[in-house]
């Protein structure tokens, strides 16, 4: 019953200075919306520069991965003449890389 008695007393409180200092009560409410809101669009932004990081490095990394790869692909057929050129599926690049090893 205390709990109740003290929460309705603070309610009315509350609701009587809402009354009487309208103005003042909305530009308070607004101020604490507009912090909260504040603080929601900072964490939101930091997380979304975050995301935007390791989406950065995840390209790198494959970028570096397939220059890698086509690097890997062009030494082979430069070091090999039976790499048939027709068949492959890097045909252009690799005459492109390497036009003197065409078998």
């Amino acid at each position: 019953m205390l709990v109740e008695e003290l929460l309705l007393d603070g309610i009315r409180k509350i609701t009587s200075f809402a009354r009487d200092h309208e103005d003042e009560f909305v530009q308070m409410v607004t101020k604490k919306t507009r912090t909260g809101l504040d603080r929601s669009m900072r964490d939101s932004k930091r997380e979304l520069e975050q995301s935007q990081a390791r989406i950065n490095k995840l390209y790198d990394i494959i970028q570096r991965l397939y220059e890698d790869n086509i690097e890997g692909i062009a030494s082979s057929h430069c070091r090999s003449k039976s790499f048939d050129v027709e068949t492959s599926p890097y045909t252009g690049l690799l005459e492109a890389i390497c036009p003197s090893k065409r078998t």
